[in-house]
């Protein structure tokens, strides 16, 4: 199997179909805060509209090549005290494992050499093991946990939170160069 030519574009309106069937799939919902419960590909075009222009979030197709195989989001970007957080996943459920391992390099670049930010924060919910063990290996310091946080499916749910800043990213081993994690978000 080659190595993926990861790659970045912004969503479009014919995306929405595709968006749709991975962000109701049960494997990527499980551990999403919230669900789309009746949402249609319409709603998707308009939520894909309606995101192009806000400064606070910015959103990407994560692509092998020009195949599309997964999401990005930077969200609640603070420009003032520099921090946002970041969500993905990868729809694809065969590219999980051969992209999922390298998207760290690239979110954390984009983040702090394009956005400009200070801090990342990440929330994830408890019982998604797998990501709150990839956070401590990728050197992100866990801050806490909120009890009972987030309501979903009947029922309340931890969350994680972790963090990095540029400093502490600046001396995390890199397994993509900066110049190939820039060049890959395109215009």
């Amino acid at each position: 199997m080659s190595a993926p030519d990861i790659r970045f574009r912004k969503p479009r309106a014919d995306d929405a179909a595709l968006l749709l069937a991975w962000r109701t799939d049960p494997f990527i919902t499980r551990f999403l805060f919230t669900d789309l419960e009746a949402a249609t590909v319409e709603t998707q075009r308009a939520w894909i509209a309606a995101n192009a222009s806000r400064d606070d979030f910015r959103h990407f197709m994560i692509c092998d090549g020009d195949r599309p195989v997964g999401y990005l989001n930077f969200n609640s970007i603070d420009r003032r005290h520099g921090r946002c957080m970041t969500g993905n996943y990868i729809g694809v459920p065969e590219e999980r494992t051969r992209i999922g391992g390298l998207l760290h390099a690239y979110i954390m670049d984009y983040c702090f050499d394009v956005l400009g930010m200070h801090k990342v924060v990440n929330e994830f919910m408890a019982g998604n093991e797998k990501i709150v063990k990839i956070q401590r290996v990728l050197r992100f310091r866990e801050v806490g946990t909120y009890r009972d946080h987030v309501f979903k499916n009947g029922t309340w749910h931890d969350v994680h939170v972790f963090e990095q800043t540029r400093e502490e990213w600046a001396q995390c081993p890199r397994a993509v160069p900066r110049d190939r994690t820039i060049a890959a978000f395109q215009p």
